[in-house]
C-alpha cells in the first residue's frame, strides 16, 4: 500500500484529517465532512474497463457536529487496535441504557491523545454505534417492523445498515444508521427500487431519532 492509499490507512498515525467529498453531478462535488480510517479489506471490483481487479476499501468513521470529548482512560491498552474486540465488547457490555450507548456512538477522544488511544476510541465508538441502532429497534427491523428472523447468542439478529453510503460507510452517526432484517438489508443495496425503498428509510430514522 503506497502514497494516497497509505495516507489515508495512516492518517490518525500521521496526525491528519481525511476530508469526504461526493459527486453530485458532473463538475459538482459536495462536502460532507472528515474522518478517520479504522481498518480496511480487500474485494474484487470492476475498473474503468469493467475488469475486475483487487481494491482496498477502506472503513471511515465520519465525525459529526454532535460529538462529544469523552474520558477514554476506561478504554482498553493495547498494543494494537486489532486486538481491542474483545476488551472493548466487555466494556460496551457495562453500557445499560438506550442514552449510555448512544453517548458512546457520539463519543471522540482528545486531538492530543496519541494515536492508539485514537484508534481504540474510534474503534470504541463504531462498536457502540452497531450496539446503539440494534437495541433501538427493541427486536424489530426498523424497515419493515417486523420481528428479527432469528435470535443468536448476543440477541435478535439485525444489520447495521448506513442510509448514507459516502465512503462505504456513510455518516456514523445514530440520525444516519438504522437495523435491518437481511432482506431489508440486501433490499436497500440491490433492490430494482433500491434507492426509492433507502429513501423510506431516511424518513423513518426522522421519525426514529428526531
Amino acid at each position: 500500500m503506497v502514497r494516497g492509499n497509505k495516507a489515508i490507512l495512516n492518517n490518525m498515525k500521521d496526525g491528519r484529517t481525511i476530508h469526504i467529498f461526493e459527486y453530485v453531478r458532473k463538475a459538482y462535488v459536495r462536502y460532507n465532512g472528515s474522518a478517520d480510517c479504522i481498518g480496511y479489506h480487500e474485494e474484487q471490483r470492476p475498473d474503468t474497463h469493467g475488469t475486475k481487479r483487487n481494491a482496498f476499501i477502506f472503513h471511515l468513521m465520519m465525525h459529526s457536529q454532535d460529538e462529544v470529548e469523552a474520558n477514554t482512560d476506561h478504554l482498553p491498552e493495547v498494543a494494537d487496535v486489532s486486538k481491542a474486540q474483545k476488551p472493548i465488547e466487555k466494556e460496551l457490555k457495562k453500557l445499560k441504557t438506550l442514552a449510555e450507548l448512544r453517548k458512546a456512538a457520539l463519543s471522540t477522544s482528545s486531538s492530543s491523545a496519541d494515536t492508539k488511544t485514537r484508534q481504540v476510541a474510534t474503534y470504541y465508538r463504531s462498536e457502540a454505534l452497531k450496539k446503539y441502532v440494534k437495541a433501538r429497534a427493541k427486536g424489530n427491523c426498523e424497515g419493515c417492523d417486523t420481528p428479527a428472523p432469528f435470535e443468536t447468542k448476543k440477541g435478535p439478529y439485525l444489520e447495521p445498515h448506513h442510509v448514507h453510503r459516502l465512503a462505504d460507510g456513510g455518516p456514523d452517526h445514530p440520525k444516519f444508521v438504522i437495523a435491518l432484517c437481511p432482506t431489508c438489508h440486501r433490499r436497500a443495496h440491490y433492490a430494482v427500487d433500491a434507492a426509492a425503498f433507502n429513501q423510506t428509510l431516511i424518513e423513518k430514522l426522522v421519525g426514529i431519532e428526531g
